[in-house]
């Protein structure tokens, strides 16, 4: 039996274009249907009460049981219609072959079976065109055609020969994906040896031994990761485009395959950004947000929503649009309530701190700091990844600074340095920017364009010992990942030299990016 509160939360996972194509394919039935009352007072509820709902469809439990499960089922039933895609379509032709076979139906047969063949190929379904051919060869000794079986034979051999391809492939990358999530980047000369080894397996050599779509997708995918695993993000550009390209070059791929594109296309939005490719990165997103729309899931929409925002807020940040970025930030913020329940809380958070930032860019610092304060209260509550909590910790006492809270600097720097030596082992940039904030006594800071007092220290060259400290932690691997959360050596220089912060970053974006790493 179903339990109540399953099916309360499948009803209430339903979006209401969903709602109401159940209502209208229910509409159609015949008789009492007393299982769609059930879907209203369960539709109303806002939290499920069994009683309430017997009490108002007056019916036994056991009815209630039995009138329950229908209506789970149904529900099932109609949304696996409703979503049904081309592999799903493509498996119920194969579904009336076989029935038209047992009828000895044979011509119709055969007209379902050549439908079912042209869209198999389109798609690139190596083994439903293998299921297919089986049931044609059937057809073919019916008919005592042992030309056409002769023929279809050949066929079959050819369309193995694809999926040993394929498998081939998949295992190679499968192995590949294995040694990289335990490894990470290479760190050694060992690692990366292991990683040319990898990369000299025959399958890798050249692109066209791999003889299909798929075998194509693994072999650009194996080599953007074999260079991003050994630090040329040059390379993984490149064959992150490749890939991007296969599907473009293949409209039907990006409908039939639309959630694997999208990852393909977010890849290469973050390699455009790493590389400062800043139009190519707009013009993806600008791919990543159109073909989004071909998402019918909840759970896909809601994926696609955090990494579009996520990125198009990253890629306003990095290029210094904090004041073009800052109504998006606003929209977004202002509309939190429609996505924050389907989005977890790290990635809620993930995207407060992006809106927090920008408007930290635009000198909006009231919001900012508002906003931080609201983070550093949620954040204690969750799991969040040690470079990100300490991308956090920091930038909190940042946006104090720029408000203009000097005076709590040295408190709140002394409170955070006690809970994170307490909960974590500190990176070195931490401690050094901590120390900083600690020693800044308000007295030593006068306020924004009054002078120093004669014979005290100018900021300005506290700021560039500061600089000269986290600089070579900014190349550090270990170092450089909470670095990466907020341009803080671009804050720094802003206060050395005296200009906006978003000054500096869009200067920045314009230069080379970094070589990549040995």
């Amino acid at each position: 039996m179903i339990p109540s509160e399953g099916l309360f939360h499948l009803i209430h996972a339903l979006s209401k274009t969903e709602k109401r194509f159940f209502k209208l394919s229910a509409s159609i039935e015949k008789g009492e249907k007393l299982y769609l009352k059930l879907f209203d007072l369960i539709t109303s509820q806002r939290k499920f009460n069994e009683d309430v709902v017997l009490q108002k469809i007056g019916i036994s439990k056991s009815a209630f049981a039995f009138q329950k499960n229908y209506l789970h089922n149904l529900i099932l039933h109609r949304m696996a219609f409703l979503h049904s895609g081309r592999t799903a379509q493509l498996r119920t032709l194969l579904t009336q072959a076989e029935f038209l076979y047992n009828k000895g139906l044979y011509a119709q047969e055969k007209k379902i079976l050549r439908k079912a063949k042209k869209q198999a190929a389109q798609l690139g379904l190596n083994n439903y065109l293998m299921e297919i051919l089986d049931m044609e060869y059937s057809l073919a000794w019916k008919d005592m055609d042992i030309q056409g079986a002769e023929k279809i034979l050949k066929e079959r051999q050819e369309i193995f020969s694809f999926l040993d391809n394929e498998h081939g492939y998949y295992q190679l990358y499968g192995k590949l994906s294995v040694k990289f999530s335990t490894t990470g980047v290479a760190r050694s000369t060992a690692d990366m040896n292991e990683i040319k080894k990898l990369m000299n397996d025959p399958l890798l050599t050249h692109e066209n031994k791999a003889v299909t779509f798929y075998s194509r997708q693994l072999f650009y995918q194996a080599l953007q990761s074999c260079n991003i695993v050994s630090g040329d993000i040059q390379k993984a550009y490149l064959f992150a485009k490749k890939k991007v390209d296969l599907y473009l070059a293949n409209p039907e791929k990006t409908k039939h395959s639309t959630v694997p594109f999208l990852i393909t296309l977010y890849n290469l939005i973050l390699a455009c950004s790493e590389l400062k490719k800043h139009d190519e990165e707009k013009h993806y997103l600008d791919l990543l947000s159109k073909h989004s729309a071909l998402l019918t899931a909840e759970h896909d929409k809601s994926w696609v929503f955090f990494i579009f925002h996520f990125q198009n807020m990253n890629y306003h940040i990095k290029t210094g649009q904090f004041e073009e970025a800052s109504p998006l930030a606003d929209k977004l913020y202002r509309e939190r309530d429609e996505y924050k329940d389907k989005l977890d809380e790290y990635q809620n958070i993930t995207l407060y701190f992006k809106i927090a930032v920008i408007w930290f860019g635009a000198g909006e610092y009231n919001k900012c700091v508002q906003l931080m304060n609201f983070i550093r209260n949620k954040e204690h509550t969750l799991h969040l990844r040690p470079d990100m909590e300490s991308a956090l910790q920091i930038f909190h006492l940042v946006a104090h600074f720029e408000k203009g809270n000097r005076d709590l600097l040295p408190r709140l720097s002394k409170a955070a340095y006690s809970r994170m030596t307490k909960e974590k082992n500190i990176y070195k940039f931490e401690g050094i920017l901590l120390d900083f904030f600690i020693t800044l006594e308000n007295k030593t800071i006068p306020a924004e364009g009054i002078p120093f007092p004669k014979g005290q220290k100018d900021l300005a060259e506290k700021f560039k010992q500061l600089k000269k400290e986290l600089l070579p932690l900014a190349n550090d691997p270990y170092e450089k990942a909470p670095m990466q959360e907020f341009d803080f050596i671009s804050w720094i220089g802003s206060k050395i030299e005296k200009r906006s912060f978003a000054e500096v970053v869009r200067e920045k974006a314009k230069s080379p990016p970094a070589p990549p790493s040995k």
